[in-house]
């Protein structure tokens, strides 16, 4: 499936999409004062309200397509910590690394959603990773407003990310040795360091980190501070890679770039420093390289309730679903047209074989009473099948897609079972706790078309990691298809 990028900041947002002629787009959109703020959205009606206007310039066609992004988010509330494990095997890696990020996590990990990645494999011994955290509220709200204003969201990740794959495509940087990179935006400076093609490092400081109490930050405050900050950096790297050094920096920026230039010639005279276009390098172009993937082979950093290989997984169950849904519904069209045809043709026989009967010939009108009773009894045979075909038909996409609807983000739906016309359905799947399941509960009984929805406590099953596994019943009354 198609997916584009889509990086929200405090100022803006920005979308881009390769196309699917290999030729991309950029589409930016300024946010007022206030709505995003801190990293954090502050205004959901007011952000909602300007992406559902960026979807409707973004649509491809008059069709209702649905469009699937990766979504970028500030870097300004995510917490990245490279971390090495053991070599084990593919089956160990999950496990291995899920137990790391519990352990080396800055926040409570049952309020946040976290990833990881490799990095490089440094020997035989051991495999390098880099982890990432973020407080679930900070990233619910953005993809409330992203889903309420119609994208779909393929994967979360964070703009350090995004801008280092699109420096990558844009030739600055290379797999083979380290770079500096330092983004200029109106929030502050983002400083980030690339590790073979792969994020090592990042860290962000807010302009008023310069202002040291005072209302305007001065060239000798921003220079003083930015030395300090780069030495640090480039410390911290040579001191965690075993003495390798950065010799290569990329600016990314329109504005300070004579200042900036100036510093590093004057403090780090082994330095040298590329400058980049920000409309060539920007993380809305690198979340939408990451788009060009095949959904089944990401397997990077995604900060949501579900990675996106599941998202992926998801989608194909919901395809499946509705595809045979369809040929279901062919299918049955079919029977009845073969159905009501050799009904016809074989009262087309019948009055033939009445017509021609010898033992009929002086009797006349007895026949023609006979046959046009047998005719009304045969149509009225017809017509009481065809009502109950229709009453019993039923719109089991709908269906599929109000439970979808209704899961939410912290329910996952594992299986369904639907038996008899009308339907008895059981559902089966994994809450994040028993409250989102009663509340998952309460949202399909508001539900006219569900009935008697009903969670037994014997069928709710707590798990080790906090999580509730459930299976729940209904049944439905009607599922109204709309035509």
């Amino acid at each position: 499936m198609e997916v584009a990028g889509l990086w929200i900041t405090d100022g803006w947002l920005s979308y881009y999409n390769f196309g699917r002629g290999g030729e991309g787009g950029q589409i930016s959109l300024r946010l007022p004062p206030g709505v995003v703020s801190g990293g954090k959205v502050q205004n959901r009606a007011s952000l909602t309200k300007i992406l559902a206007e960026l979807y409707k310039r973004t649509a491809i066609g008059p069709s209702k397509h649905e469009q699937s992004v990766i979504l970028t988010i500030p870097i300004t509330n995510v917490y990245i910590q490279p971390f090495v494990l053991p070599v084990v095997t593919s089956d160990d890696l999950a496990e291995s690394a899920e137990l790391n990020m519990k352990m080396i996590s800055p926040i409570d990990v049952e309020k946040a959603y976290y990833d990881w990645q490799k990095i490089s494999e440094e020997n035989a011994d051991q495999t390098e990773m880099i982890g990432a955290f973020v407080a679930k509220d900070v990233v619910d709200e953005f993809i409330v407003c992203v889903q309420d204003a119609g994208y779909s969201v393929a994967a979360v990740e964070f703009s350090a990310l995004s801008i280092i794959r699109a420096a990558l495509r844009a030739n600055v940087i290379d797999k083979e040795n380290p770079y500096l990179i330092l983004s200029i935006t109106p929030e502050g400076l983002n400083f980030s360091i690339n590790h073979q093609g792969h994020l090592f490092f990042h860290h962000f400081m807010a302009w008023n980190t310069f202002q040291d109490g005072a209302k305007e930050i001065s060239t000798e405050k921003f220079k003083e501070g930015l030395t300090d900050e780069i030495r640090r950096i480039i410390n911290f790297y040579s001191t965690n890679r075993k003495g390798q050094e950065v010799k290569n920096m990329v600016l990314i920026s329109s504005h300070y770039l004579k200042e900036i230039q100036e510093v590093v010639a004057g403090n780090f005279p082994g330095l040298e420093v590329r400058v980049a276009d920000p409309k060539q390098v920007n993380p809305a172009i690198g979340a939408a390289v990451r788009g060009l993937s095949p959904r089944s082979a990401d397997a990077e950093i995604s900060l949501a309730s579900l990675s996106a290989l599941e998202v992926f997984r998801k989608r194909q169950l919901g395809n499946f679903i509705l595809i045979w849904r369809n040929i279901l519904l062919v299918t049955l069209g079919a029977l009845l047209f073969i159905f009501l045809s050799s009904a016809l043709v074989l009262k087309n026989i019948s009055t033939q074989v009445v017509a021609n009967d010898p033992f009929q010939k002086g009797v006349k009108e007895n026949t023609e009473l006979v046959s046009l009773s047998e005719q009304a009894q045969k149509f009225n045979e017809l017509t009481s099948i065809i009502k109950i075909l229709l009453a019993e038909k039923y719109e089991f996409g709908t269906l599929i897609s109000d439970l979808d609807k209704s899961s939410g983000l912290f329910i996952e739906i594992v299986g369904i079972n639907l038996n008899g016309i009308p339907p008895k359905v059981k559902i089966e799947g994994v809450g994040g706790n028993r409250d989102v399941v009663k509340s998952f509960q309460g949202r399909l009984s508001e539900q006219p078309q569900f009935k008697n929805v009903s969670l037994p406590l014997t069928d709710l099953q707590e798990q080790p990691n906090g999580t509730v596994v459930f299976v729940l019943g209904l049944d439905v009354e009607r599922v109204d298809s709309g035509e």
